[in-house]
């Protein structure tokens, strides 16, 4: 049997040598032409697939950028194959043929699909209940009830952000997956929470009502003035799990991981494609509050598939889950710039001290988010703030171990009391072993990038700023200014 096989390889092999066409009556099959065909093929499935707005589902933007590339490659090494088995020149023709018609559909198919699963956002619910609301609020002549919604995880009270790992490679890492809301009622009068709803399926749920698991049947839920319930609204992810979950989707992001780092070491930023995905949605909340009915509260995610290294979100990726619109300036890192100098086109800011823009008030400060190895000790992420010139360090808080992969990890406080702290004079940052003064860094690089903060409208929010950590001078450092991000409040840079 394996003689037979050699046997039609070595005729394949001598016919291939032979002229491509032969006069003999009849035309042979060009291999030429075939392979042109094939690789025009390719090219026009991988322009149908991309052909749509790729930065609207960047996750399965990834199976658009490179499905077509794979199993264009599939089919000329079918076609390789046949074209050694055989030298039937009728069959060879069907073969190609048929594989050319497979990479065309393979681009118009992922066309479709990106189009319809993109686009799947049911807001019918909403529009809907807005309607019926209307009508039964109008029925209310007396009553003063005014709902406030306080956020209990994060600086922005009507934003909340979320961060989910799909893969915990370190068993002592969390991730933010859950956030919590206060409503208050202000008013005179009972204030009644009808409904809440999701602009998207798949994505959020509400979890616990007052710290106890929720169930549909508690609406209305009546807030008595004076009062408030708590609402904690987690963001599951279901509808990208289900996908991330399959051998396609784990080989897509090994193969975008691959790309990353190949194009690192050619300082190139890949632009399209990501392991992590931005999601962002709302929660509507009916109520009969006496001046707004319907409430909205803005809800911004950050999916990641693995954790660490390559695998982090890049630090724009993160600014946008937390509903800030500052310009990073670059993606994955600083453009090699290497902590050399600020990066141009950018809302960053050369800044090494700070002083108190408002001497009435504190100076505020909060972690973001914290992106770097697990587990590290307390000192390593120490945040203290300390007069230039001087050793005076004093600690502000530190991220705790398990914090290291998320948005708003936990903390622990080292000032007394929430408020603040009020520095007398300018004041420089320590975080660990980096300075926001670079002359203290290694090499003198920046350690510290200073951003003006602005807000979804793209708004300078005056005296804010964001800061963007990397730890320098260790085996781990890339540029990338993700390993621990701030806000700081009620300052001016120097």
């Amino acid at each position: 049997m394996s003689f037979k096989i050699l046997n039609k390889l070595k005729i394949a092999y001598q016919n291939s040598q032979a002229p491509i066409f032969v006069n003999t009556g009849t035309k042979k099959f060009s291999n030429g032409y075939a392979f042109l065909f094939l690789l025009l093929s390719i090219v026009i499935s991988e322009l149908f697939a991309t052909s749509v707005d790729l930065k609207t589902d960047e996750l399965t933007a990834l199976l658009n950028l490179y499905l077509p590339i794979f199993i264009g490659i599939a089919t000329l090494l079918f076609y390789c194959a046949v074209s050694l088995l055989t030298i039937h020149t009728k069959r060879r023709r069907k073969v190609v043929i048929t594989l050319i018609l497979i990479n065309l559909l393979a681009g118009v198919s992922l066309d479709f699909y990106y189009r319809n699963f993109s686009n799947d956002t049911d807001l019918k619910t909403f529009s809907e209940a807005n309607n019926v609301f209307t009508k039964e609020s109008s029925s209310h002549n007396t009553g003063q009830a005014y709902l406030n919604i306080n956020n209990l995880n994060g600086p922005l009270n009507d934003q909340l952000s979320f961060s989910f790992l799909e893969k915990f490679s370190k068993p002592n890492t969390l991730s933010h997956s859950e956030a919590t809301i206060s409503l208050n009622n202000s008013g005179t009068k009972d204030l009644k929470v009808y409904s809440a709803a999701f602009s998207q399926n798949g994505f959020w749920k509400i979890k616990k009502v007052n710290g106890k698991q929720f169930s549909e049947t508690e609406f209305p839920i009546v807030i008595q003035p004076g009062k408030a319930t708590t609402i904690t609204i987690a963001f599951t992810a279901q509808k990208i799990s289900l996908r991330a979950r399959t051998f396609i989707w784990r080989a897509l992001f090994r193969f975008q991981i691959a790309m990353l780092r190949a194009a690192r070491t050619l300082n190139y930023q890949l632009l399209i494609g990501t392991t992590c995905v931005n999601v962002e949605g709302q929660l509507k909340l009916q109520t009969d509050d006496s001046l707004s009915p319907v409430k909205t509260v803005g809800l911004h995610s950050l999916w990641q598939y693995n954790t660490e290294g390559d695998w982090e979100p890049d630090l724009q990726r993160i600014i946008r889950a937390l509903n800030y619109r500052t310009v990073v300036g670059f993606r994955n890192f600083d453009n090699g710039l290497q902590g050399e100098n600020v990066v141009p086109f950018s809302d960053e800011i050369a800044a090494s001290c700070f002083k108190t823009y408002n001497k009435n008030l504190p100076v505020k400060i909060v972690q973001l988010a914290a992106y770097h190895g697990c587990c590290k000790t307390e000192s390593s992420d120490t945040l203290m703030f300390y007069t230039p010139g001087q050793t005076n360090y004093k600690g502000i808080f530190y991220t705790e171990k398990i914090g290291g992969q998320m948005v708003l990890p936990p903390t622990t406080n080292m000032l007394p009391g929430k408020g603040g702290f009020n520095p007398k004079k300018p004041f420089a940052l320590k975080i660990g072993s980096y300075y926001s003064e670079r002359k203290k860094n290694s090499n003198g690089k920046i350690g510290l990038r200073v951003y003006r903060a602005k807000d979804e409208n793209q708004k300078i929010i005056r005296s804010t700023y964001l800061l963007a950590l990397d730890y320098l001078g260790i085996p781990g450092t890339n540029y990338d200014y993700q390993d621990n991000l701030y806000l700081i409040e009620n300052v001016v840079p120097l």
